[in-house]
């Protein structure tokens, strides 16, 4: 249900290389010229990449929810025979509202006086 489009791994620029970006880490270069066709075809048959689009939403809402996902995770890690295989864990996430903090506003902040200093 998506629109691929071509490309390749180049090296990335010497100057982009940081303590976190190595020199030999490569980047996907997309192919410019299938890109532009790809939204000329979306842009001129729009009906059917809408349609497109809505299967694509419908299968990743259906397939990677987080019980699936974690089933998938469970599958992988038994498959790799690591441990005692999967472990059910409850998570606590917090609840979603508003905390007593956000409704109080942020805390007074006692700031020095400032002289105005004039050039002379």
């Amino acid at each position: 249900y998506n629109f691929l489009v071509g490309g390749k791994l180049e090296n990335v620029h010497k100057s982009a290389a940081n303590k976190w970006i190595l020199p030999e880490t490569q980047w996907f270069t997309i192919n410019y010229q299938e890109a532009g066709a790809t939204m000329k075809w979306i842009y001129e048959n729009y009906k059917k990449a809408l349609e497109k689009s809505r299967k694509n939403r419908h299968f990743v809402k259906t397939n990677y929810t987080m019980s699936k996902m974690s089933e998938r995770l469970a599958e992988i890690i038994e498959r790799q025979g690591v441990g005692n295989g999967p472990q059910q864990v409850q998570l606590k996430m917090p609840k979603l509202g508003e905390s007593k903090k956000t409704l109080q506003g942020p805390p007074k902040l006692k700031l020095p006086k400032l002289n105005k200093v004039e050039n002379g």
